[in-house]
């Protein structure tokens, strides 16, 4: 379940957001997956990076 990793989840949010930019408005993280709401920079349309 993705919820008892939160800490591992958070580590690599953090990692991917200082390689890719992204800002994250709101998520849900729920037992088995997550739904995030994201922006990327301007002129970046490359959602499936992050």
């Amino acid at each position: 379940m993705l919820i008892r990793h939160i800490d591992l989840l958070h580590q690599v949010v953090s990692s991917v957001k200082q390689r890719h930019l992204f800002i994250i408005h709101g998520w849900a993280v729920l037992p088995d997956h997550l739904h995030a709401l994201i922006e990327l920079p301007v002129n970046d349309s490359d959602y499936a990076t992050r």
